[in-house]
């Protein structure tokens, strides 16, 4: 974790949040100004994964960069139109609203921290619910408290008589920033928009319990390897739960899977006013009826 990435961070939300709001034609070039940077900054976090031999983000982070000058590209071409795209004003204000809420609550520790103990005390909670044994022991701040993390270091909550910790990964924090910011930068009605989120939160939350119960579960009683629990069944859990969200958000808010199509789209954009076809219909060359 680099204090000079964050900064490339935070601006680069900054940027986009801007862009997002204003209404101006030249919120485009602020738009792709936020996209470069933003790439610029997974970038940066290229030596870090590749010292964790962390292959998967490597690439990932590399991949970054010109995927976000692509869509920077693109909001070139909408100042140069004067045109508003909207899947590319959606996934604006979606990477502004996901990155910033999950940022801000991973890089404050009093944030995290709290959250964390949260979701360790009811997953606590249900596992005792059936016949566990089990109690959280408080938060730790690995080098102690601060007002800003800046050592790579976990917060955590450890689980006793499981000899597990929660991290901020098993609070599902960043499935629910990704859930709320999607809903809530898609063009549709509030009273839809406040019905999926009504759904989606507490699904997830839910969820993300049951997911961590399972782990636990299978690791401390069944003395399967953690590997295994966490790695395999656990993430199988996230996907389905994922996977039917994201068909219950499409019946919900129709606007939400235009916008979805309409990003994948951008790679037949070749000109002003373009009319988003579905993918399906692009792959397989088919004329629409």
């Amino acid at each position: 974790m680099s204090g000079i990435a964050d900064v490339f961070l935070f601006v680069s939300i900054a940027l986009l949040a801007i862009g997002f709001f204003w209404k101006h034609n030249r919120c485009h070039l602020v738009r792709a100004a936020g996209w470069t940077v933003f790439g610029i900054f997974w970038w940066l976090q290229i030596p870090d994964y590749i010292a964790a031999v962390d292959v998967f983000n490597a690439l990932a982070s590399a991949l970054a960069l010109p995927a976000f000058m692509f869509f920077a590209y693109h909001e070139f071409l909408s100042y140069r139109w004067r045109e508003e795209y909207q899947p590319l004003k959606f996934l604006a204000g979606a990477t502004f609203l996901a990155a910033g809420v999950f940022f801000t609550v991973d890089r404050i520790p009093f944030l995290a921290g709290n959250l964390i103990q949260v979701v360790a005390d009811h997953t606590v909670a249900l596992l005792n619910a059936f016949g566990g044994n089990y109690w959280t022991e408080g938060i730790h701040y690995p080098g102690g408290f601060s007002w800003y993390r800046f050592s790579p270091e976990e917060i955590y909550v450890p689980i006793r008589e499981a000899d597990i910790h929660i991290i901020l990964a098993c609070t599902a924090i960043q499935a629910l920033a990704v859930a709320v910011s999607f809903i809530v930068s898609t063009e549709a009605k509030w009273k839809r928009r406040g019905i999926a989120l009504g759904i989606s939160i507490p699904v997830i939350y839910i969820m993300n319990l049951v997911r961590n119960v399972v782990v636990i579960h299978l690791y401390d009683v069944q003395s399967v390897s953690f590997e295994l629990a966490h790695g395999s069944i656990g993430k199988i859990i996230s996907l389905l739960t994922l996977v039917g969200l994201v068909v219950l958000l499409f019946e919900i808010l129709p606007q939400f899977y235009d916008n979805i199509m309409g990003s994948f789209d951008l790679l037949w954009r070749k000109g002003p006013k373009h009319e988003p076809k579905d993918i399906y219909e692009r792959l397989l060359k088919k004329k629409p009826t």
